[in-house]
């Protein structure tokens, strides 16, 4: 069994930004407050090439859908934040508060008044670059995973392993999906071999599939273990991933990841959903 060892970090809440006595102007428009509210919160997943199912980026994109995003606003179904802010705030959350509710709320109300359009400037840039921005190291899955089109859905044991120069500590890792139509979840450890205790780190099959070996099995085939046999330390769910999520960033000297000269990242889980059409995904780490 994996050695399990845990990581913690603190974060200083901000204030809530809601308010009981909310404070509206007489007309909404689109330009003047939908447009950078729905920028900001929205269009980093609805957008071409996200996990967004439709594009909301334009007056014509969000007035299409108005009543859909009154309705999921209201019911704060979106954006996705499952985390009950009435209990504690946290840093980078993806929540709106009563005053921009409320705004869409009107803007609908009022029959979705485009405003000034012709005066907006550009959406903010958002290109395929990580959201976190370029990363200090990329560790990609050492394999391509073929995942045969006969509809069903798949999940794979894998590994990801790197050498570094030295030790050293990072404050974010980012999964980065190969496939974004396929990949639905990952969920990830992060394994430190101790100084001598691993020789080749990329020994071994980089993945398994979790419905033909499992458990230890499915370890030893990823040849996991130290050159003894023994096994090296596991930090569990160091990385995760559901489409729209971010991963924790660690402020400036508050938390953060030991990463060994030698390590590998182990997927628990790689779930990949059904498809009529063979394709393969080689998804990889990104680490700051």
């Amino acid at each position: 069994m994996l050695v399990v060892l845990g990581v913690a970090g603190c974060n200083v809440p901000p204030s809530d930004p809601s308010t009981s006595d909310v404070q509206l102007p007489d007309t909404v428009t689109f330009a003047e407050h939908i447009a950078p509210l729905v920028w900001e919160h929205c269009m980093p997943c609805h957008r071409a090439g996200q996990i967004g199912p439709f594009p909301l980026v334009s007056y014509t994109d969000v007035q299409r859908k108005a009543k859909m995003v009154r309705f999921v606003t209201t019911e704060r179904y979106m954006p996705p934040w499952p985390a009950d802010t009435a209990y504690a705030r946290y840093l980078g959350e993806r929540v709106l508060n009563e005053r921009q509710i409320a705004l869409i709320a009107k803007w609908v109300e009022q029959g979705r008044l485009p405003g000034d359009t012709a005066s907006l400037p550009d959406p903010p840039d958002h290109p395929d670059a990580p959201p976190l921005g370029e990363p200090d190291l990329v560790v990609p899955l050492p394999d391509t995973a073929f995942i045969p089109g006969d509809a069903r859905d798949r999940f794979l044991i894998a590994k990801a392993p790197w050498e570094l120069p030295r030790d050293t500590f990072v404050r974010a890792i980012m999964f980065e999906p190969g496939n974004r139509a396929l990949v639905h979840h990952m969920n990830g450890g992060l394994i430190n071999y101790p100084p001598g205790a691993k020789d080749d780190v990329f020994a071994g099959h980089g993945y398994i599939d979790a419905e033909q070996l499992g458990g230890p099995d499915a370890f030893a085939a990823l040849q996991l273990a130290n050159d003894d046999g023994t096994w090296p330390p596991l930090v569990p769910s160091a990385v995760n991933h559901l489409p729209g999520m971010l991963p924790p960033r660690y402020p400036e000297g508050i938390g953060g990841y030991h990463f060994a000269r030698k390590g590998s990242f182990l997927l628990n889980t790689l779930h990949y959903g059904p498809t009529a059409r063979d394709t393969t995904d080689r998804s990889r780490f990104l680490v700051y």
